[in-house]
């Protein structure tokens, strides 16, 4: 069964803005292009998303970069792929004392890059980099997030492995395994 993040995305990019962790940290998706090469985020700072010296929580600023740019690769590698969030990395470089946005930005390059060293060497590590400025356009932060692209194989989808069917099959072929074998006896 899909999250509520895919349902939100599938049905409509600005449905997103109801995805409970946006709301809860007042992260707004403010654009997302027809063909998911872009999408622009934004924060203000309010008074749940203040740290404790008053300026926007380190956390929230990471949560307003953190699932972008591996929807965007989905999207543009399309179904033959997939496409993971390997590593992430913030830095904060200034307070932020303002409004934040961030946009996210794939290119050709990156999807070529991408594609090619998923077909090549059957998977790859591709890094992303994006900053998230204030309102004056000063970098409060800069965001690096790695993905983990590789081609699909036959059948496979995300949650073939993962899902609750498979883990409760997988569990039961173990305790079959597990046990002895009973020998039948006949008494007579």
């Amino acid at each position: 069964m899909p999250g509520l993040l895919t349902i939100l995305l599938n049905r409509s990019p600005k449905l997103l803005n109801w995805y409970p962790p946006f709301i809860g940290a007042g992260i707004r998706v403010r654009s997302i292009a027809a063909d998911f090469r872009s999408c622009e985020v934004e924060m203000p700072l309010h008074w749940w998303n203040r740290n404790y010296v008053g300026t926007q929580f380190g956390g929230s600023l990471y949560m307003m970069a953190d699932p972008f740019f591996m929807l965007m690769m989905i999207h543009q590698l399309g179904p033959s792929y997939i496409v993971w969030d390997k590593a992430a990395t913030i830095r904060f470089r200034s307070p932020g004392r303002s409004r934040v946005s961030c946009v996210f930005t794939l290119t050709d390059e990156d999807i070529a890059a991408a594609k090619h060293g998923a077909d090549v060497d059957g998977k790859c590590d591709y890094t992303l980099h994006a900053d998230i400025v204030d309102s004056a356009g000063t970098c409060i932060a800069e965001v690096e997030k790695v993905l983990y692209i590789r081609k699909r194989k036959p059948g496979e989808s995300y949650h073939s492995k993962h899902s609750s069917r498979a883990i409760r099959q997988e569990s039961q072929e173990r305790d079959r395994s597990a046990k002895p074998e009973e020998k039948e006896t006949s008494t007579t």
